[in-house]
């Protein structure tokens, strides 16, 4: 059986627990009263809203004061295309690309000049320059010229005159004779011919062929050959190779080079 001594100590502890319940709940109590007494709410801050942005030029009005106006500065933005090119920049022809029609013009002109036979005509030949030769009697219209075509025709020259015209050197051949079938190469002649070109690579002879020099032949020296006979193969393989001319080669000599080594 418990002792006095226990019920004690227990009645004692229960007694204890109830008064510190009693204070909790007084001080509980007093703490709301005053809050409410006092009117303090207690709340959670808020988010804060951004400030509205003025747009531009928006009015702004206060109460009591006269209507402002609020001016935003707005960046000019450049136009994102780029220029466009007018139809005349379209139509410029670059320096270099001048100079290559006008040396087509002088080479074609100077083919059709110096042709004398019935396929090229008078119009044909003076269609290119200024109104002022329509009239010229060129010898394509002499009855007793003889029958001459160009071989070949190359211009080795261009020099700027003004801008857009130019004076092409051209170095020609011939086949003259007094028909079409007693025909003979002639020595290489030179003339120059005046070109202009025009927008779009048009272009135009402005004068006459002047007679000119063609260009010198450059003399060269002699190659080293050498002192050492071919030996047969290396012979027949050279008449081989310059059989496909069309006629029987003729070596004119059998001096030899041989490769470095090959006779060591």
């Amino acid at each position: 059986m418990p002792d006095a001594g226990s019920n004690s100590r227990r009645v004692l502890l229960v007694v204890v627990m109830v008064i510190v319940g009693i204070v909790i709940g007084l001080v509980g109590g007093g703490l709301i009263r005053d809050t409410a007494r006092s009117g303090v709410v207690l709340s959670l801050p808020e988010a804060e809203e951004p400030e509205p942005q003025a747009s531009p030029a928006s009015e702004v009005t206060q109460p009591g004061s006269p209507p402002t106006t609020l001016a935003a500065e707005v960046p000019v933005v450049g136009p994102l295309l780029p220029q466009l090119y007018s139809e005349a920049d379209l139509m410029v022809v670059l320096p270099d690309e001048e100079m290559r029609a006008a040396s087509m013009r002088a080479e074609w002109f100077e083919t059709d000049f110096f042709t004398a036979d019935e396929s090229v005509g008078q119009d044909r030949i003076l269609s290119g320059l200024p109104e002022g030769f329509l009239s010229l009697a060129l010898p394509q219209r002499s009855g007793d010229r003889e029958t001459s075509y160009i071989e070949w025709a190359r211009a080795y020259r261009v020099v700027p005159l003004v801008p857009s015209r130019y004076r092409v050197s051209v170095a020609f051949r011939m086949l003259a004779g007094s028909s079409a079938d007693d025909l003979s190469r002639t020595t290489v002649r030179a003339v120059t011919v005046d070109v202009e070109v025009g927008i779009g690579g048009s272009t135009g002879v402005i004068d006459l062929p002047s007679p000119a020099m063609p260009p010198e032949a450059l003399v060269l020296a002699a190659p080293t050959v050498g002192e050492v006979e071919a030996p047969p193969d290396v012979l027949a393989a050279a008449l081989l190779a310059t059989a496909g001319f069309g006629s029987s080669p003729v070596p004119l000599s059998r001096a030899w080079t041989p490769p470095a080594g090959a006779l060591s």
